[in-house]
């Protein structure tokens, strides 16, 4: 092979391997606005995220594959010479799923009764993304301090789809629904 030939497809491989991963980093969740306290010894957060279904968490969520979302929460106490300590962590899963037969789709969370409906996927997705008074753990056997960090994520848990569909999750970008950690400090 000739070396004008080898270079050009060495740069076509890498164009497309740069187009490939930039379309893997988009972001179908994005943090907008995040508040959070300490009341009464709880760590307490209120969100907001945009949260956007792309063309395989649609397809599957309309053909009656539920798809389960898991939004964690840390807090964190910064060290000057150490890593953070870490202060709580909490998770809180949430089901959204198709309802043939009401033409609608619900909201529910698995650990609590409590569940939506709704009449248009943007509707529920809107719910999914408001998130308030989330208690996100206990955070009164720490002692005072003066900052705290905090890290948001809400993500689609490839691990609960059905198991026909794991594997294609597993090696397709378009399955990896994240918001990526959003971190904030706040003072209490």
């Amino acid at each position: 092979m000739t070396e004008p030939v080898f270079r050009s497809r060495w740069l076509l491989c890498l164009l497309l391997t740069l187009l490939w991963s930039s379309g893997a980093l988009a972001r179908n969740i994005t943090v907008e606005s995040v508040a959070s306290r300490i009341e009464d010894g709880q760590f307490i957060v209120d969100a907001r995220l945009a949260v956007r279904l792309n063309a395989n968490t649609s397809e599957a969520l309309e053909n009656g594959v539920t798809l389960e979302f898991e939004l964690e929460s840390r807090l964190l106490r910064p060290r000057r010479f150490w890593w953070d300590a870490q202060v709580t962590a909490t998770k809180r899963r949430f089901l959204l799923s198709r309802h043939a037969l009401a033409d609608g789709y619900t909201l529910s969370e698995p650990d609590a009764e409590h569940q939506q409906t709704f009449k248009d996927v943007d509707a529920a997705l809107a719910a999914l993304g408001d998130v308030r008074h989330f208690i996100a753990g206990d955070a009164a056997g720490d002692k005072a301090v003066k900052k705290y960090r905090g890290r948001l994520r809400l993500r689609l848990d490839i691990e609960a789809l059905p198991a026909p569909l794991r594997p294609i999750a597993y090696v397709s970008p378009g399955w990896r629904l994240s918001s990526g950690w959003y971190e904030w400090v706040f003072v209490p």
